[in-house]
């Protein structure tokens, strides 16, 4: 997935020119000589810690080892059979799965993105209007990364594509290569809104079982009860260590599979055999051979050059990269995230494939080993883990070099302008959220609401601070400050997140959706963060203001912490708000415009849906396990009304209550409540005069 970590680990290349060139033939008597021992070589060399290899010729699994350890200081070697996460290979089945639809005719490559997914946006109208289905995993959407949107958040995968229409543009659309994990959730995502099934059950359904995947999944829930899993590695402040694996279910069409190599050798022998298995194709030959067309051109550049050296010509298929070698075409591509980096290349010509799953991402053996393999079957003389092995250094050098320089750049002395109460506040930006700066223990604190973990900071220089977040995962950044006119701090930038975060003023404080509550410090660290959702109806704009729990695998309707059949005030913590400034219809209620508590009574079928003047606390709460009403009678008394709305089952299990709204007509919005596996849609329309 992380495209730009195996930029970082090729860089340096172009210093040995002779080294990666020098390509010369060989006869090819036995390609697997001696290969053990290269790939336990070229693990020490490159120091990884597990490694997984399969290879695939004519049609058969002709090489499946493991090698190494499944976690370090443990004896557990890898197998086979262990399971590991494949990263951004996923995309490629993301994109066969499409080509299945395509295929029955439910649209096309070239069909609107927003004919398919409803009230889908990005910030441009007019690409808004114009991306295409191809368009959108061929990474020529024109919008950079944006990674942090997902990576690390607790954003449903709806609220990630909510937001990305907050993402600006880096590039027209079509005329840059700009690698894009949100536009694959987004084609994703076409598949459950034309089939009804949710992109989980439809891969496990239509590709895993046919090709016999009994041991693929698309979510790492579930993977601690299964007996032959690798741990991930990555380095944390100079040290190896092992780390949990991340939960990126919201961005799952984009890289949330996890698999391993006997597998995905099954899904090798599939594409090498035309989109068939058992002789039963599941593409058709035409949408197959689409997918090793290149669609987007890439420049073989000075970055290029050093991911893939010698390569001719390089582009991006369907779902692959496409690039040539000793005169052959080569189907590839890699996959990394957190402690895990995959590598996958084919050569369609010569029957001949290659997956290597490691559980290191501070490691590169996964390229060099896959790239050895295919030199081994092609007559290539060039050994690339003799070629890599040397330039790590060199990296590893140009690293400590740089990090030396930023530290001699410092200004010692120099303190920040201001005491550190003058930095704190809620700071707005439209596609991450607020960022609640406050200090503890005598150092600043950045909370995003949409992320758990909170980043702690330490001064550098005048404003500019060293950011850690509590998710050593995530690693370390900087975060700076800016002063306005009036000489108080008026934003500030983090680096990684794409926009400015902006003070809230005292003005938009008092009419926000955060309660009234002199404890702002709480609010960067509860479990159920405050969110809020646009609702726009015709001309009209109201916000629906609310705090989001987290099922945080718990079964929560049906069990006694919010029961069937009882007053629930929609969110946590505090009540749920409609701020509504025009007369609407609501599930067939007439609403004056004003502000109004939401309460919902969950059912099985059906929720009643109940809107109350009164916008204090109410409803059911839980202390030590009892319940309490505040719903007293004083608070019915004021109630505009109750209305029946049915609830209907979705696929894919919402782990944090989302509130979010889509036109369902011209004049008519659907606010939309998310919750474990049921979906409500309320009406709203404004008031005829």
């Amino acid at each position: 997935m992380v495209r730009l970590r195996m930029a970082a680990l090729w860089c340096c290349v172009v210093l040995f020119p002779g080294v990666v060139e020098a390509q010369t033939k060989r006869s090819v008597k036995d390609p697997l000589a001696g290969f053990d021992a290269y790939v336990q070589d070229g693990l020490t060399k490159l120091k990884g810690v597990g490694l997984a290899i399969a290879i695939v010729k004519n049609d058969s699994i002709v090489y499946a080892k493991g090698f190494g350890v499944k976690k370090l200081g443990e004896a557990a070697p890898v197998t086979p059979r262990t399971i590991f996460a494949v990263g951004s290979t996923t995309k490629a089945f993301t994109t066969a799965a499409l080509g299945m639809l395509v295929d029955e005719g439910r649209f096309g490559w070239d069909t609107r993105a927003t004919d398919l997914l409803k009230g889908f946006e990005v910030s441009d109208p007019k690409v808004t209007r114009e991306i295409t289905v191809r368009d959108l995993v061929t990474h020529r959407s024109g919008l950079s990364r944006g990674d942090y949107l997902w990576m690390g958040s607790d954003l449903s995968r709806a609220e990630v594509l909510r937001r990305v229409r907050f993402h600006q543009p880096t590039w027209s659309i079509r005329t840059t290569f700009g690698y894009q994990n949100i536009m694959y959730l987004a084609a994703g995502e076409i598949i459950p809104a034309v089939t009804g099934r949710s992109w989980d059950d439809f891969l496990r359904d239509r590709i895993f079982l046919p090709l016999g995947m009994t041991s693929t999944t698309t979510t790492v829930r579930g993977l601690d009860r299964q007996p032959d899993v690798a741990t991930p590695h990555t380095e944390i402040d100079g040290q190896l260590m092992p780390i949990a694996y991340r939960q990126i279910d919201n961005i799952g069409p984009a890289g949330s599979i996890n698999s391993n190599v006997m597998d995905m050798a099954q899904w090798i022998r599939f594409h090498l055999n035309g989109g068939t298995v058992g002789g039963r194709p599941l593409l058709s030959p035409a949408t197959h051979q689409e997918m090793f067309v290149t669609q987007m051109w890439m420049r073989v550049g000075a970055e290029t050059a050093l991911l893939y050296p010698g390569a001719n010509f390089l582009g991006y298929g369907l779902g692959w990269f496409l690039f040539d070698h000793a005169g052959r075409k080569v189907v590839e591509h890699s996959g990394g995230i957190d402690g895990m980096t995959t590598e996958l290349m084919m050569v369609p010509s010569e029957k001949l494939g290659v997956i290597v799953l490691t559980n290191n991402s501070a490691s590169v053996a996964a390229f060099p080993i896959a790239r050895a393999v295919l030199n081994r079957y092609l007559g290539v003389d060039q050994d690339p883990v003799a070629a890599i092995a040397p330039l790590m250094q060199v990296m590893a050098s140009a690293a400590k070099k740089m990090e030396d320089s930023v530290t001699r750049a410092r200004v010692v002395g120099k303190g920040p302008s201001a005491a550190l109460t003058a930095y704190t506040g809620i700071f707005d930006n439209p596609m991450h959220g607020p960022a609640r700066v406050t200090v503890e223990n005598g150092n600043l604190v950045v909370a995003l609401d949409a992320r758990s973990d909170a980043v702690d900071l330490t001064h550098w220089h005048y404003d500019t601070f060293r950011a850690a977040s509590r998710d050593k995962r995530l690693g370390k950044t900087w975060v700076n400050f800016r002063f306005g006119t009036d000489g108080s701090v008026a934003a500030l930038t983090i680096d990684g997140l794409e926009q400015d975060f902006v003070r809230r003023s005292a003005e938009v404080i008092a009419t926000s959706c955060d309660p009234s509550s002199a404890d702002r410090s709480r609010l960067a660290t509860q479990a159920s963060p405050y969110d809020s959702t646009a609702i726009h109806v015709g001309g009209h704009q109201a916000k629906i203001c609310y705090s989001r729990p987290s099922m945080r695998g718990r079964t929560v309707f049906g069990s006694t912490l919010v029961p069937y059949d009882s007053l629930w005030r929609t969110g946590a913590n505090d009540p749920t708000i409609l701020h509504l400034p025009f007369a609407a219809e609501i599930a067939g209620m007439k609403v004056p415009a004003g502000k109004y508590s939401v309460y919902t009574v969950p059912g099985r079928d059906r929720w009643t849906l109940v809107l109350n003047r009164s916008i204090s606390q109410g409803g059911s709460t839980r202390d030590e396990g009892q319940f309490k009403s505040a719903y007293t009678p004083d608070v019915r008394a004021q109630e505009l009304g109750r209305a029946p709305v049915p609830a209907e089952a979705i696929g894919e299990a919402v782990e944090k209550f989302t509130i979010r709204s889509a036109a369902a007509g011209a004049a008519t919005t659907e606010l939309i409540f998310e919750w474990e596996k049921t979906r409500v849609r309320i009406p709203i329309s404004a008031a005829k005069p």
